[in-house]
């Protein structure tokens, strides 16, 4: 959405993207080494608001942007494998989502860069973007220390892709 004849313009987005963390624990119980390791897979509905300034020639363009976005967590799972005392158990279950202890909402900023080149009725677009998340997934437990309990997204997105623009040039 172009605003006014400049090269600033607003673009919201409508994402569907996974997130998710590694894990590896290693712990003694009862003198048996235990071994856990894994993957938390977050499907994440997600809305970016960005401000956009576009610049450069007609067919050949760079563009900067930056914005708010809103993020709902829909589902999560757990994936991986625990290990020890000469036995190896898979696990892969979906996460259990309490309103008590997790927050799906989530409030984070992007910021990023890209390229486009006119092609067509669209252009060729290669897009990178950084996202930094300010809620924390898991609530912090009464009592503790919230520095001790972070657990906010942080993403790294290079999108390559084609683009129309809506409603003419």
């Amino acid at each position: 959405m172009p605003l006014g004849d400049g090269g600033l313009s607003i673009q919201p987005e409508l994402l569907y993207i996974q997130k998710g963390y590694g894990l590896k624990s290693d712990e003694s119980i009862q003198g048996i080494n235990i071994t856990t390791t894994g993957r938390y897979i977050a499907n994440v509905i997600e809305l970016p608001i960005l401000a956009k300034y576009t610049f450069g020639e007609d067919a050949f363009k760079a563009y900067v942007n930056l914005g708010p976005s809103f993020g709902y967590l829909m589902n999560a799972k757990f994936k991986g494998k625990v290990e020890g005392g000469g036995t190896s158990v898979d696990f892969d279950e979906d996460a259990d989502l309490d309103s008590e202890r997790d927050n799906r909402l989530d409030i984070g900023l992007q910021a990023g860069a890209g390229i486009m080149y006119e092609l067509g009725p669209g252009s060729l677009v290669l897009d990178a973007r950084y996202g930094y998340g300010f809620t924390n997934y898991a609530k912090t437990p009464d009592g503790a220390d919230r520095a001790d309990f972070k657990s906010q997204s942080r993403t790294i997105a290079v999108t390559i892709g084609y683009a129309i623009t809506l409603g003419g040039k």
